[in-house]
């Protein structure tokens, strides 16, 4: 199995219009496991990736406050550690961590 970075893409150039309502589809339902919701959680990350090169992170910092599962809000704080943010979340999130037990 190949592990691909959620941001790891090219630069969004025109695309970024388009990436946004990519982004909503799957960030506004409630959770579910299966391959078909996975997958658009997986175009939504990328769709995310692109906005971030866009807006510098503005995009991303908005998912992670408001994810509602660990998917969502892990791919939005590596889209704010790629554009050299994300601090603030990412000590949240650790915090979270250890207060879970992840």
């Amino acid at each position: 199995m190949t592990l691909q970075k959620p941001c790891a893409m090219p630069g969004g150039g025109a695309l970024g219009p388009a990436a946004r309502p990519l982004r909503r589809q799957s960030t506004r339902r409630p959770f579910s496991p299966d391959a078909t919701s996975a997958g658009k959680r997986t175009l939504a990350n990328a769709a995310l990736a692109l906005l971030t090169r866009l807006d510098g992170g503005a995009a991303a910092a908005a998912q992670y406050d408001r994810a509602d599962n660990m998917t969502l809000q892990l791919a939005a704080l590596s889209c704010l550690l790629d554009a050299g943010q994300g601090a603030e979340q990412l000590a949240a999130f650790e915090a979270n961590g250890r207060m879970t037990g992840w």
